[in-house]
């Protein structure tokens, strides 16, 4: 009976946190402007030309990819509010640590979809599972810059030379003839899952650690 209340208990704060998390940050005003600026990714996804080279090929996934950043028009005010009072709440772990990652992957994952449809109609399949791999990690990032500030801006700092290091790598791997990064559907879908499910444990994780070292 304990094991169970725990789990009840558990839950209900996970949901009171998610609907906190919701109506603090995303108010109608950033729900429109996260839309407007994601609808880009999809309007590039729909009507880009076929890309003719190697880098072409590169450039127009993380055109399509970058857009991502919709998700995170929130976090333009959220650093100014009142961080110490989201501490002091009852469920204030789920809602610095787990929420903020599973609510972000959440919405991104949906908008992956809808970029993969939109990038087959467009440029085929082999170009949309590629795409898939890049949008996958462009979901992690946002995941990343989505958790509490304070454990956000003690990763910023190497995030950028992370990403740039795994794009350069990507690219020296492919032929300057080789439009796409060589991997059938299967191992593309899996190296995604891959990104989804590693990426989201490795961040709760680690604030799972920062928390309980935490300062503040």
């Amino acid at each position: 009976r304990n094991g169970i209340r725990i789990k009840v208990k558990f839950m209900k704060d996970f949901f009171k946190a998610c609907k906190l998390y919701v109506n603090v940050l995303y108010a109608p005003v950033f729900r429109v402007i996260s839309i407007l600026v994601m609808s880009i990714g999809v309007f590039a996804a729909f009507f880009l030309n076929q890309p003719e080279s190697s880098d072409d090929y590169i450039k127009t996934i993380i055109l399509i990819s970058i857009f991502h950043i919709g998700i995170l028009i929130r976090n333009i005010y959220v650093d100014f509010l009142n961080p110490k009072f989201f501490y002091s709440i009852q469920f204030a772990k789920k809602y610095n640590i787990i929420v903020p990652v599973l609510t972000t992957a959440s919405i991104s994952v949906v908008y992956d979809i809808i970029l993969f449809i939109a990038a087959c109609m467009n440029f085929g399949i082999d170009f949309a599972a590629d795409l898939m791999i890049f949008n996958a990690a462009a979901t992690i990032t946002v995941c990343l810059l989505s958790i509490s500030p304070h454990l956000r801006h003690e990763f910023f700092i190497p995030l950028p030379l992370f990403c740039v290091t795994l794009i350069a790598s990507i690219r020296d791997e492919m032929s300057h003839d080789l439009q796409g990064l060589g991997f059938s559907l299967y191992v593309d879908i899996l190296i995604t899952l891959g990104f989804h499910i590693v990426g989201c444990v490795v961040l709760m994780a680690v604030g799972e650690l920062w928390w309980k070292k935490r300062k503040i």
